[in-house]
């Protein structure tokens, strides 16, 4: 992935989307919304913020290892050599662990390598059960870490014959081990535990419960589970976390493994996170937490953290022929190798001792001039240490990099795409370390995006908005007292814009609360008014004075011309003024599942993020809300991944009727994967579809494909024409 460059990406991606959603037929109104959602005090986005962080440090040769397996040329950083030395079983027994490493850290490695060697001793002693248990707090977690467990098993003959077994709710297709997958089919997981067990607490709860699962455990002595690991340990809080310290005490219990202070025997607690405090004050919290959720007591000692190599060491040796090329010549490049021909290339005063610039497609090479370069030493001394803006980073390179300095301070924006364009360089610079290729470095870039809601407007004919929740920018006195502001509406059919209020029952006069107006609209109460901005030409156009809040005669001084709700059913069925659709009024608003969903497709869909580390983690403090976004993400993602397939189609065949649009998307779907990406979610379950990917094709299940896909075309230029952001929004297809 290209950081630097995606985040861009994104931030275009999401203006366009709420641009194309709300498709408001006023360009001023159109102009002023962008304007305010990218505001940088105001808008929706903060950042992005860039932090690029140095290699861990790693051990040296004098290091020995307290396992007696490891990957071949395997070099551990300190902190997983730590891990190793406190959970290894070889000289003596593991003992409780928290690793709080980053990301990318190779947290798992930590517990994974010696939980991998305990079992291979064990099984060569002919001891059967489960040895190791893993709880995932999400489903995704567990399947990821699954087919990461059989690769290494698969890829190393010391461990031949350890097993791992998955399970987590549904029954799976795999009685046995290979190196795409674990065991994950229960009948062969009951019939042969695993020595390595995946789950989740929930479904471990289950496991303890229901009688069909007492052959997992039924060859499991009190000193055979040697290992609980809970990932992601940080989610195990509150309520939760007492849910979890009770089903840990209960699994010793039920495998007779409890003694008195000891709920789980000999079996040792390890706990895994990138996002737990390390600093001293916190230490000794999560220390007291994660004894009260094991019953294990968690020594100083317990919790093991990163040490990342300093900038000394990591730029030991600066080749000070490699210059900072001009801005200009920076922005002239067109593609990565032209870029890394700009910043590489040497200026000797004898021009034949120059050393060639590196191609991009050279990525170690790249990385090993890189580390050389005066440039890079100025960004980790800017952004090494912690997070800053964009601005601050550039501002902070420029002292350290005066090269740039004069342009900054006519062109301050070349420069930041200047800086982006070295960072894609080192984004795609790799290290050798062993055997292993790794990134150069953690290139971070992180963008916050605040959901668009409680939008309001000054009742003007110059329009500009505000949050509910944020400081109003005028200031009232007696000459231009406070501007009206309402509820931002608009009408999801015509595109017209304007406000709603609520009428009084008491006088002429709307109400303005902004809490009594979103009521009011929730429960379609008869009393709402909607507000559409209008001109004096039209014929149905009323004056509407925003310091009264009532309707005028037209050569009042400050009338607005609107077009207004007119009876209390219009107001009941949401009719807009304007066009005269019924449910059609909305509040100008995206809620944040639909901004996630597409950052998701502009992540999934860009060039510049390889297509392994194409993979989301989406996290919520609810259960409710984790089902919501799940079945939402899939659900939008399909939908947009069909209208791609539908653009191409259209194009490549210039023009097609809407009644062959569907079966030309069926009859492009050749492969068993092409058809999974075309399958709805809501049918990925169906016996009959589900096999349209699978080498026993039934023929019912592809009738019901191709129907459907008929019906998506559709309704994608039919009922779903307005909605959203549809092909004929963007620009795209259109029926006629």
């Amino acid at each position: 992935m290209i950081p630097s460059l995606v985040v861009d990406e994104v931030r275009d991606s999401l203006v366009e989307y709420l641009a194309s959603t709300f498709a408001l037929a006023d360009d001023d109104v159109r102009g002023a919304l962008s304007e305010f959602l990218q505001h940088e005090g105001d808008g929706i986005f903060r950042g992005p913020y860039l932090r690029v962080r140095t290699p861990f440090e790693a051990v040296d040769d004098r290091w020995k290892s307290p396992l007696d397996w490891l990957p071949e040329n395997f070099r551990p950083y300190l902190h997983q050599a730590t891990a190793f030395d406190r959970l290894g079983s070889r000289d003596s027994a593991p003992q409780p662990t928290i690793v709080t490493t980053g990301t990318g850290s190779g947290k798992t490695e930590c517990f994974l390598y010696p939980m991998l060697d305990h079992c291979a001793r064990a099984r060569a002693r002919g001891e059967d059960g489960i040895k190791a248990l893993i709880l995932y707090p999400m489903n995704a977690l567990a399947t990821d870490q699954a087919n990461r467990i059989a690769e290494v098993i698969a890829e190393n003959a010391e461990l031949a014959g350890v097993t791992a077994g998955l399970y987590i709710g549904e029954d799976g297709r795999n009685a046995e081990m290979s190196p795409e997958h674990i065991i994950d089919q229960r009948y062969a997981l009951r019939a042969n535990p695993p020595d390595i067990l995946l789950t989740n607490y929930k479904m471990l709860d289950f496991l303890l419960l229901r009688r069909q699962d007492r052959d997992l455990w039924a060859v499991n002595g009190p000193d055979t589970l040697r290992y609980i690991v809970l990932d992601e340990f940080h989610t195990y809080d509150g309520a939760q976390g007492t849910d979890v310290a009770m089903l840990l005490r209960r699994v010793g219990r039920t495998l007779g493994m409890s003694t008195d202070g000891a709920p789980l025997g000999v079996a040792t607690p390890v706990a895994t996170s990138a996002t737990l405090a390390s600093d001293p004050g916190a230490v000794s919290e999560l220390r007291e937490f994660a004894g009260k959720v094991f019953g294990v007591d968690f020594g100083a000692d317990a919790i093991i953290g990163e040490k990342r190599q300093s900038i000394d060491e990591v730029c030991a040796d600066l080749n000070y022929y490699l210059q900072i090329p001009p801005v200009g010549d920076v922005l002239a490049a067109v593609d990565a190798n032209e870029v890394a021909a700009t910043f590489c290339a040497e200026n000797r005063l004898n021009e034949s001792e120059n050393v060639p610039p590196p191609l991009a497609t050279d990525k170690v090479r790249l990385g090993e001039v890189l580390v050389q370069h005066p440039l890079t030493r100025a960004v980790l001394s800017a952004v090494g240490s912690r997070p800053r803006t964009w601005r601050e980073a550039v501002q902070e390179i420029v002292r350290n990099a005066p090269e740039w300095g004069r342009t900054y301070m006519g062109s301050p924006g070349d420069v930041e795409q200047a800086l982006s364009r070295f960072l894609w360089l080192v984004s795609i610079a790799r290290r050798q370390v062993g055997t292993r290729v790794m990134p150069l470095f953690n290139v971070e870039v992180q963008i916050w995006v605040r959901e668009v809601s409680r939008l309001l407007r000054t009742v003007d004919n110059d329009p500009s908005f505000r949050w509910v929740d944020s400081a109003r920018q005028d200031e009232p006195d007696q000459d231009t007292p406070l501007r009206l502001e309402l509820p931002a509406v608009y009408c999801r059919k015509c595109g017209m814009s304007g406000w709603m209020a609520v009428q009084s029952e008491l006088n002429a006069a709307l109400i303005n609360s902004p809490a009594t107006i979103y009521q009011a609209a929730l429960t379609r109460s008869p009393t709402v008014r909607t507000l559409i901005l209008s001109n004096e030409h039209d014929p149905n156009t009323q004056w509407f004075d925003p310091l009264a809040r009532w309707f005028v005669d037209r050569d009042h001084e400050r009338a607005v011309p609107v077009i207004a709700t007119t009876n209390d059913d219009d107001a009941r069925r949401q009719t807009c003024p304007a066009c005269g659709e019924s449910d059609a009024i909305r509040f100008l608003g995206l809620r944040v599942a639909s901004l996630s969903s597409v950052t998701i497709n502009t992540l999934f869909a860009s060039n510049n993020v390889e297509h392994e580390e194409r993979k989301i983690l989406a996290f919520t403090d609810s259960v409710q809300d984790a089902s919501h976004r799940a079945a939402f993400f899939a659900g939008r993602t399909h939908r947009v991944n069909l209208r791609s397939l539908m653009s191409r189609a259209i194009q490549e065949r210039e023009t097609l009727t809407l009644n062959d649009l569907g079966d030309e998307l069926f009859l492009r779907a050749e492969t068993p994967h092409q058809r999974y990406e075309v399958v709805p979610p809501d049918l990925i379950r169906d016996p009959d579809v589900r096999t349209v990917w699978t080498d026993d094709v039934r023929e019912r299940g592809l009738e019901i494909l191709q129907a459907r896909l008929g019906f998506e075309a559709d309704l994608e230029f039919g009922l779903r024409t307005r909605v959203g952001r549809p092909l004929e929004l963007s620009d795209v297809a259109a029926a006629h």
